[in-house]
């Protein structure tokens, strides 16, 4: 990784950068997506984008300054949102990120990758990352961008749950919901078991960066981030940033705050 590229396009050698699509199928649902091949011939770490809820946001000017360091970036879309077949359920989101997953570990060769995937996800795609931490073993290590720690939010704060969640709760286009509710019955249901508190001890000892921000009113880091630090000890690094939650006046400073973070593994 040569993190000296992340804002600038590096000199040509070798092969040429390039985006190849994919499909990973899931219980009989397609789930789309999109490489980014970084340029020249030695094999290149991957970062796995995980994009929040409904998912509008999804950092693909972090995935181009990656690529240009040498890093392959990808992304996708869960089911039932984007495009993605099948119906959208948050029980569902560890299993698809796993699949992808494993469709990179097998397609490493198409894809020049060296084997080190690293996961990179914001708002609740933190909270996806967190969980698939818990259930895969060869993860390099993670990115989390203004997690959202939704077991503790349903559990505390309903109100501030239902202004995120209940808006997309009835399929609007971007997401399809097996019914009208169906996310506030399934939070219900698991709220305790998707708290970030129930799987701080399951954490792998991975290099891990939590990345807050100052004026976040959807996920403050006071709620969703520093009881989880205190949890791990010291063993994640964190960085605050000066803006809301997805840093969208800062978007120089938070492709910064990653590269130079993951520059100390890979560079």
């Amino acid at each position: 990784m040569q993190h000296a590229y992340l804002f600038c396009d590096p000199p040509r050698a070798g092969l040429p950068a390039e985006n190849m699509d994919f499909t990973v199928n899931v219980e009989g649902c397609d789930l789309y997506g999109q490489v980014l091949l970084a340029a020249g011939d030695a094999p290149h770490p991957t970062a796995l984008l995980l994009h929040g809820f409904p998912g509008h946001e999804k950092n693909l000017d972090l995935a181009q300054a990656l690529r240009r360091t040498g890093v392959n970036a990808a992304f996708f879309s869960y089911r039932g949102c984007w495009g993605s077949q099948g119906t959208y359920a948050i029980a569902q989101l560890v299993a698809d990120t796993r699949a992808v997953l494993s469709h990179l570990r097998e397609n490493a060769a198409t894809y020049r990758a060296n084997g080190d995937i690293w996961l990179i996800g914001h708002s609740l795609g933190g909270f996806t990352a967190l969980h698939t931490l818990c259930e895969e073993a060869h993860i390099k290590g993670a990115a989390l961008l203004t997690p959202c720690d939704l077991g503790m939010l349903y559990q505390t704060q309903p109100a501030q749950f239902g202004a995120l969640i209940d808006p997309e709760d009835t399929g609007n286009g971007c997401l399809r919901t097996p019914y009208p509710g169906a996310l506030r019955e399934a939070l219900a249901a698991h709220a305790a078991d998707w708290a970030f508190a129930s799987i701080a001890d399951k954490l792998p000892h991975i290099p891990m960066l939590f990345v807050g921000g100052t004026q976040d009113a959807v996920t403050p880091p006071n709620e969703h981030i520093a009881p989880l630090l205190q949890r791990l000890g010291g063993r994640a690094a964190y960085r605050e940033i000066d803006d809301g939650h997805g840093f969208f006046g800062s978007r120089t400073a938070l492709i910064q705050t990653v590269g130079e973070w993951l520059a100390q593994y890979e560079g």
